[in-house]
């Protein structure tokens, strides 16, 4: 009727829509979605004229109730599409990064400008994170990787090796200054690519072939299967064949069962905030680590990762201009007394001010008290600073934190950063920064964090750990101190292995009753 009504009038479908005497003739629940929709439009218009990317794709997400119900996903293909949206919002993030301007109009301007360059729109995850998965690429791209297993598809003739194929223009052999290989020079490559795909498996190495790949004739055999009873290793079919079917059987069984579809989404390492929130809450786990939906961000977080980059920025000035690391024109390195020229509070400002995140917070006003709220952090940090003059000896360094479980044999991975680590008498100082209100003692679950940091500079970077520190920007600088015993460090390796033993045992996907904590941040999923 629309259409009609649109066609009639001359109007597009949207302003007929908004037409009294189309709605007119509508029933009432017509009449109430469609205000619904022309609601969402109008306060999505302006929200693009006022917000970055990623807050209206989230705004949109909560508003429309699409983020609720992927949080119902009890389906692996529900699971799909909570990654595909992920993978969408962490481009948008990525672009966000490298723009000054991070509107609506500006990241589809940049979109359809790709796509008329020829990208595809393609989405992929990071496998390197988890969970497990196959990578389907060519012989040639996986020149210098490794993998657990591989296998080699199209092993019949005239495929691996391929048939050879002319060069379009042929260069005359006396052009050429290289010297010719002897004999089939196509075979002898096609060979050498079956070696590099072979020699990238650690663990298992598997061949696949066909007997039917469409046409009238039976595919045979690869020739180069049979020439590798040269090396003792002769081709078995019948065994083969029945290795396939067992493999199949086998691989049909575990589909076939719910947990095993979601357990594969379990990440191989984790984080400190992974663990903690899944012993907070399993549910809550869920939904962040695995579902990944797309959540509104928040002002903390915003203030929280300037404060952390504006350091970051500002001490790696220091470490430049104290000649940290460097050698003088005689190939000695600069004593560790020599001066440490200070950048100056004005350049500690400036490096704020580009380092200043603008997103997620409700309104200008809480956006210009926190930017105060942080040059005061900073008016008494650098007054501290002055007083120590520190040169720190790692900045924002990157760790792989390996745990060892004895009983069943596993090795777990923890991953994190370590915002900065000083020399500290005959040792080091790990110091993590805080932006909230200072604690008069620290609790087990910050010991935690900081305890993986000593484990890690003493695995990671072999250095002794002499003290561990939360430097609370607030109020001027204050400090929390400790040390871990190899009591604690033991008793924190066990809660390594317990915690992520659980994980791995827990049977997803998880509903809303299996909710432990009712995190406000998540209760509108």
């Amino acid at each position: 009727q629309f259409n009609y009504w649109a066609r009639r009038k001359g109007y597009s479908l949207f302003t007929t829509i908004q037409h009294p005497e189309a709605l007119s003739a509508q029933p009432k629940a017509v009449q109430q979605r469609i205000q619904t929709f022309l609601n969402l439009v109008k306060k999505h218009t302006q929200l693009a004229n006022e917000k970055s990317v990623s807050e209206v794709l989230v705004t949109f997400l909560n508003d429309t109730g699409y983020a609720q119900e992927l949080a119902k996903a009890s389906s692996i293909q529900e699971v799909q599409a909570a990654s595909y949206l992920n993978q969408f919002y962490r481009r948008i993030t990525d672009f966000e990064k490298t723009t000054d301007d991070p509107s609506v109009k500006n990241f589809l301007e940049q979109f359809n400008l790709e796509l008329e360059a020829g990208e595809t729109g393609s989405l992929s995850q990071d496998v390197e994170e988890g969970p497990d998965a196959v990578k389907v690429m060519t012989v040639h791209a996986a020149k210098g990787l490794e993998f657990s297993h591989v296998w080699i598809v199209n092993m019949v003739d005239r495929r691996f090796p391929a048939d050879n194929r002319a060069d379009p223009i042929t260069i005359p052999e006396q052009l050429i200054k290289e010297q010719l290989p002897e004999g089939d020079a196509h075979l002898q490559e096609e060979r050498r690519l079956l070696y590099v795909a072979m020699t990238r498996a650690k663990k298992g190495l598997y061949f696949t072939s066909a007997a039917d790949y469409g046409g009238q004739r039976q595919k045979k055999l690869s020739p180069f299967l049979m020439e590798l009873a040269q090396f003792g290793l002769s081709l078995d079919q019948k065994a083969t064949e029945a290795t396939a079917s067992k493999f199949i059987r086998a691989a049909r069984g575990t589909i076939s069962s719910p947990t095993a579809q979601f357990n594969h989404l379990v990440p191989k390492r984790f984080s400190f905030s992974q663990l903690n929130a899944f012993v907070q809450c399993p549910y809550h786990y869920w939904l962040e680590y695995i579902l990944r939906i797309p959540q509104r961000g928040k002002n903390i977080f915003s203030f929280g990762s300037t404060m952390h980059n504006t350091l970051q920025q500002f001490f790696m000035q220091v470490r430049e201009r104290s000649h940290v690391g460097q050698q003088d024109l005689f190939g000695e390195k600069k004593k560790d007394d020599a001066p440490k020229p200070k950048v100056s509070f004005d350049e500690l400002l400036t490096i704020y001010e580009q380092c200043w995140i603008d997103d997620w917070y409700d309104n200008r006003q809480q956006h210009d008290d926190y930017k105060t709220k942080g040059k005061k952090m900073f008016k008494e940090f650098y007054a501290d600073y002055e007083k120590t003059l520190p040169v720190p000896k790692y900045l924002e360094t990157p760790f792989s934190l390996h745990v060892d479980d004895a009983a069943s044999g596993q090795r777990y991975t923890v991953v994190g950063k370590i915002d900065r680590v000083d020399k500290f008498n005959s040792g080091v100082e790990i110091i993590d920064y805080k932006t909230g209100q200072p604690k008069e003692s620290i609790d087990a679950d910050d010991k935690r964090q900081l305890l993986i940091y000593q484990l890690a500079a003493q695995q990671h970077l072999g250095e002794t750990v002499e003290q561990l520190t939360y430097y609370y920007l607030e109020e001027g600088g204050i400090r929390r101190s400790f040390v871990g015993k190899e009591k604690d460090l033991e008793n924190l390796k066990a809660w390594i292995i317990t915690t992520i033993a659980d994980i791995k045992a827990t049977k997803f996907p998880l509903t809303p009753e299996d909710c432990t904590c009712r995190f406000q941040d998540l209760r509108s999923l």
